[in-house]
């Protein structure tokens, strides 16, 4: 990622994660028919467009084509910390609030694996609609457990289902995941 490249053509608003195209100098362009149909179409608009994963993640993305970059996609929040730091961003970057199109500098941090797995929404395969519980046909009680730095920590069996969320909320909560974490995805 050419971050001086990336400042010097796209303005982005920290305080309300938007970026916009900047003007370009005609001599950018091959032809001054090329600069001035870029700048009629792009100048002054907002840089890329919404993007859905297989994973179901769907964030904003942009192409930088041509010029020598290439038209390899690029994902918004990983430019924006390149524009206000002037580093190449870490591997991952979490949104906080969850929302992978909420570029808001504010709620960008470096996504270490284990931030980011505390702060994921409730996966598709859950059968209980409670993350970390789980029905043991074994034992017939609601099994228990929470993931952490890479182990299954089991929190033991509960007859009754709110008792067992309330047992992985509060262990959650001992080891600092988000209280965001688990919720259900509404797309």
């Amino acid at each position: 990622m050419d971050i001086q490249k990336l400042q010097s053509l796209i303005d982005y608003n920290p305080e309300t994660g938007s970026m916009v195209w900047k003007p370009r100098n005609p001599e950018y362009f091959r032809t001054y028919r090329g600069y001035a149909i870029w700048t009629a179409k792009y100048c002054g608009k907002e840089v890329g467009c919404s993007y859905t994963m297989k994973s179901g993640y769907t964030c904003r993305v942009f192409s930088l084509q041509g010029h020598g970059s290439g038209s390899s996609r690029m994902f918004c929040h990983r430019a924006a910390w390149a524009i206000m730091t002037g580093r190449q961003p870490p591997k991952k970057i979490d949104h906080i609030n969850q929302d992978a199109t909420d570029n808001r500098w504010v709620n960008l941090r470096d996504g270490t694996n284990s931030i980011n797995e505390r702060n994921m929404f409730m996966r598709r395969d859950n059968t209980s609609g409670v993350p970390g519980v789980s029905w043991s046909k074994l034992h017939r009680k609601w099994e228990t457990h929470v993931g952490h730095k890479g182990k299954k920590i089991s929190l033991g069996l509960f007859e009754d289902i709110s008792e067992a969320e309330k047992a992985v909320r509060k262990k959650r909560g001992e080891l600092g995941y988000s209280p965001l974490h688990g919720r259900p995805r509404t797309d």
